[in-house]
């Protein structure tokens, strides 16, 4: 098959997701919360649920008020987001030791390549082990009998914990591991441990689809390894259902399942189907994900490893009511800006509005802004706009309103635009009152602004920019303005590089 020569081997790559990660971190503060069913976030919204609340079906992003009807002892603690953070750079601290490059998928997962460091390490390495047993239950790790063996003596020292008042016991002794990339995963999981009390669980393969997918198979605290063989990893993916694969979310699922398509090997008996079905960009995906092929250091680049847009949905019973379409709308501003920081997001620069009619005819609508959007008042006042002017018409029902970010802008990235001077600013804003929203289909979220050098930038869905001249620039516009149902994304293909 032609996609074969897409086949790289020769990288080591890592993902790592901290397990439950703000559960985590609130139940070793707190350890009335570990035996328990738990979750953080809030009766709008949760972000996550330790395993007890898991067993009940409590899951992140589900409403609180539906987690405590499934599981009525639920407890739920509210954010601590700068609990998180410090957590999160330690664990970041760790991380960079073995690859430099590393990117932070969010606050608690990251994508690594480990292969030069594989190549220089020669030896075993030694590390000191701290584990604690006694009454007092306050400092993890808490002693377990599947603990390894250390190699040398242990050592017990007794202490009286301020915070509890209990004694304890910390056993100090040694722990060594060899020079395997397993190995190497478990000294990584090991440090995290010891260096925050939280567990985190790896995948390691040829490429990250692979890694993010072997690292959720022995969730929580585990690891698993998938060999860089080709035949090993086209029989690890044939059975494998499409859902667990990064990129294939709950509408490209809806499509697969309507043809019947569950596995990966089911993508590609049906390829042909697919082929009219999808684009040629997408198509190749599913038989790239159906071969195991996958990015690696070779074409990579930080930015595609972080989160294109953000979004937020309520589904509701057919309603034509303006105040309740309002308050649903509100709600999915509250709920999108409070998943931000959870994302590693400051805010965006595109605000997307989507709705569905009771004839289940959906469309967008986008508004590009030159400021930050990070607020739920900002967000809201831009959204209600964008449905307002959609509801003029009182015979129309709705049952789906969305709202969503783009060109978002991460925390450890300097805000540029925020930085423009205000000629600029006025330039960009006499720009963009310019351009009409016009009707955009649900992937397409698009924004044109102008440069210093006479030319203009134009941002794809992708976040993508892309220098264009005036003169092409006045051109697409006169063209865009006669025709009100272009699709902006379609429209500017010939100039744009996509990449899924």
């Amino acid at each position: 098959m032609y996609q074969e020569k897409n086949r790289n081997l020769s990288h080591i790559m890592l993902h790592i997701d901290m397990d439950a990660f703000y559960a985590s971190v609130e139940m070793r503060d707190d350890p009335s919360l570990r035996n328990i069913p738990m979750a953080v976030g809030e009766m709008s919204m949760l972000s996550t649920s330790n395993y007890h609340a898991r067993k009940y079906g409590v899951r992140s992003g589900m409403p609180g008020f539906i987690g405590i009807k499934l599981c009525p002892k639920l407890k739920i603690v509210p954010h601590n987001f700068a609990k998180y953070r410090k957590a999160s750079h330690i664990v970041q601290s760790i991380f960079s030791e073995y690859d430099s490059n590393l990117s932070m998928g969010s606050l608690d997962e990251a994508y690594m390549d480990i292969t030069d460091f594989m190549k220089i390490r020669k030896e075993s390495n030694i590390l000191i082990r701290k584990r604690y047993t006694g009454e007092c239950i306050c400092i993890l790790p808490i002693i377990s009998d599947s603990d390894e063996h250390g190699i040398c003596e242990v050592e017990e020292i007794k202490e009286i914990c301020k915070k509890c008042n209990k004694e304890r016991i910390c056993l100090i002794d040694k722990i060594s591991f060899g020079i395997s990339e397993a190995e190497v995963v478990k000294e990584i999981r090991f440090r995290v441990q010891q260096a925050t009390g939280l567990t985190c669980s790896a995948g390691i393969a040829a490429n990250w689809l692979l890694a993010k997918i072997c690292s959720d198979i022995n969730k929580p605290n585990g690891q698993f390894e998938l060999s860089r063989d080709s035949k090993k990893i086209m029989d690890f993916m044939r059975n494998l259902h499409v859902r667990k694969v990064n990129g294939i979310g709950q509408q490209t699922h809806g499509l697969l399942k309507a043809f019947k398509i569950e596995t990966c090997e089911d993508i590609y008996k049906n390829r042909g189907i697919l082929r009219l079905i999808f684009s040629e960009l997408n198509w190749t995906f599913l038989i790239k994900t159906y071969l195991g092929i996958g990015n690696t250091i070779m074409n990579y680049d930080k930015d595609d490893l972080k989160r294109k847009s953000i979004s937020v949905e309520r589904t509701f019973k057919d309603t034509g009511e303006i105040n309740e379409c309002l308050y649903y709308l509100k709600s999915a501003c509250n709920e999108l800006i409070k998943s931000l920081e959870h994302n590693n997001v400051r805010g965006g620069y595109i605000v997307t509005l989507k709705c569905r009619k009771d004839t289940f005819e959906r469309y967008t609508r986008s508004q590009s802004v030159t400021n930050l959007v990070s607020t739920e008042n900002q967000l809201y006042s831009i959204a209600k706009e964008l449905l307002l002017k959609e509801m003029s018409e009182k015979t129309i029902k709705y049952r789906l309103i969305g709202i969503g970010l783009s060109r978002l802008s991460f925390y450890e990235e300097n805000d540029e635009i925020e930085e423009l001077s205000f000629e600029e600013k006025k330039s960009r804003k006499k720009l963009y009152s310019s351009i009409e929203v016009e009707d955009i289909s649900d992937d397409d979220i698009i924004c044109i602004s102008d440069t210093n050098d006479s030319s203009f930038k134009y941002s794809n869905k992708n976040g993508e920019i892309i220098n264009l001249n005036t003169e092409t620039v006045d051109n697409q516009k006169k063209q865009f303005r006669k025709r009100t149902n272009t699709n902006l994304d379609s429209y500017f293909k010939s100039s744009r590089k996509e990449d899924f």
